[in-house]
């Protein structure tokens, strides 16, 4: 549990609950150099909630704040053993703060349990409307990027990292949800969006009566491809690199242009087509194991 601590001070502290409801002292989370920001115009929660994550095989908490002149930082300390570290800046870029009752910091912190790093979103105090997201790697915070420019005000944001089931593409993400409103302080509406952090396994898609464009093109580590097309007018361009072991589109009552292009290491590519009018591209060099192109119903092809 982490809790601010007095105003004369502005320092935070973490203090723990035992099984018998017995509060430990308390340990100083920030710096004594570094001040935390408490004015009630301004951030009076000047602290994301705390993320308790495993860093290694290290049960871990850590703590983003902001200090008097607005600028993010970080710190962290075993579970088992209460000590927090050294500061560590996470951005000199200003954080706004939430207009509404809480004046909190309008911040998340995450951790990448795959990557053993924690991320932070950040809203910019100078543009409420930009949300910005920045890593540590190897120790270092950096990369600072702009994630996202709305044109209202984002009045508060939470996130976490993820990875989506196979079925859904197997991507690992920064999933985050925020709140966007015309006025600061007042009734928005609350939207959720992803930053692929590392591409899954399975790239897929799956259309229904829709005139579309589709493209897949899957990377080194995408071990099928695949698009089902149904009652669809399309483009599709399905690109296999060299590790992907099946490339496939099905389609059912599509007028469509179907192009497979599959490397050398590709076990198998097959469009299965029924009940169309279209014009059909498979091009295979000749290590593949299988091609096959099945028309049915009423078609006009072309397979090279």
């Amino acid at each position: 549990m982490v809790l601010r601590g007095t105003a004369t001070d502005a320092d935070l502290y973490h203090r723990s609950i035992n099984t018998s409801e017995t509060l430990s002292g308390r340990t100083a989370v920030n710096d004594a150099g570094t001040d935390l920001e408490g004015n009630q115009d301004t951030h009076a929660v000047p602290h994301a909630p705390p993320r308790i994550y495993v860093d290694g095989a290290t049960e871990k908490i850590g703590v983003t704040f902001i200090d008097t002149i607005e600028d993010q930082h970080f710190s962290d300390s075993d579970v088992g053993t209460i000590s927090f570290a050294a500061d560590q800046t996470v951005t000199t870029t200003n954080v706004a703060s939430s207009a509404g009752g809480s004046a909190a910091a309008q911040m998340a912190l995450m951790w990448d349990d795959v990557d053993d790093e924690p991320i932070s979103l950040f809203v910019t105090e100078a543009d409420e409307s930009i949300v910005k997201i920045v890593t540590r790697i190897s120790g270092s915070w950096t990369g600072e990027v702009t994630e996202l420019d709305v044109t209202n005000s984002v009045g508060w944001i939470r996130g976490r990292v993820f990875t989506h089931s196979s079925g859904n593409g197997g991507d690992r993400v920064v999933g985050y949800i925020y709140d966007e409103h015309l006025n600061p302080g007042g009734t928005g509406g609350v939207a959720y969006r992803e930053i692929v952090r590392a591409v899954g396994g399975n790239a897929t898609a799956n259309l229904t009566t829709i005139q579309a464009t589709v493209t897949i093109t899957t990377v080194a580590t995408t071990t099928s491809a695949s698009i089902t097309l149904t009652a669809v007018a399309a483009v599709v361009s399905l690109t296999a690199t060299t590790q992907t072991t099946s490339a496939t589109v099905n389609a059912t009552a599509v007028n469509v242009v179907v192009t497979i292009t599959a490397p050398a290491t590709t076990a198998s590519a097959e469009p299965a087509l029924t009940a169309i009018t279209a014009l059909v591209t498979l091009n295979q060099p000749a290590a593949s194991s299988a091609h096959t192109v099945g028309l049915l119903a009423h078609f006009s092809s072309m397979i090279g």
